[in-house]
């Protein structure tokens, strides 16, 4: 059953049943200076309040400017409900090619790769189909491990990571968050949130 709830804070999904996992995309109902609106939305942090129903902090466009992130400009965030901390860089390789390159630039950088993860592989054997889509986790105990004795919360954002996907015009792309502000919003010192910015800034040259 269809149910609708919202107030000026909150924002409702209407949807499938929800089985966990993240939902880019929906259409949500929200209510402001009383009149009800429809917008396509961003979702982040869901709450699950029974199947089909759950609230998410939101960023909203209508429906008109709903697009794809063709056009962006390198350097700049992913799309328009993308946090202004994601960086996104366009590659002058084709997919494989740009994976390839990102692991021997860290590689040769004296970094190791932790973990790689295929989303497309991994929609493949669930019957899915997706653009192609690696996350490269990387980076070194050295660096890391500094910021983690100084703020331990900051070990749920390293290693560091990186996303390679394939557009929809089959462009490739990678894209990562600014470490230095993700490090700066977990309350690390100011002297350590720029030691870890290198490992990410030979990423764009190693595909430009």
């Amino acid at each position: 059953m269809r149910r609708s709830v919202a107030d000026r804070n909150l924002v409702v999904y209407l949807g499938p049943s929800f089985r966990g996992g993240d939902a880019s995309e929906g259409t949500a109902t929200r209510a402001t200076g009383g009149r009800v609106t429809k917008a396509v939305t961003a979702m982040r942090q869901p709450i699950v309040l029974s199947p089909g129903i759950f609230l998410a902090s939101y960023v909203a466009r209508p429906h008109s400017e709903a697009r794809d992130n063709s056009d962006l400009q390198e350097g700049q965030p992913m799309n328009d409900t993308q946090p202004r901390d994601i960086v996104e860089h366009a590659s002058a390789l084709p997919f494989d090619a740009t994976v390839d390159r990102l692991v021997q630039t860290i590689e040769g950088h004296g970094m190791m790769i932790f973990a790689r993860i295929d989303h497309a592989a991994n929609a493949r054997e669930v019957g899915m189909t997706m653009l192609p889509a690696t996350v490269l986790i990387y980076g070194n105990a050295r660096g890391g491990t500094p910021v983690m004795l100084a703020t331990p919360s900051a070990a749920l954002d390293l290693p560091l990571r990186v996303l390679v996907r394939q557009r929809a015009d089959g462009k490739t792309v990678i894209a990562y968050h600014s470490i230095a502000t993700t490090l700066r919003r977990a309350g690390v010192p100011e002297d350590l949130v720029t030691r870890l910015g290198p490992a990410q800034q030979i990423l764009p040259a190693a595909i430009s």
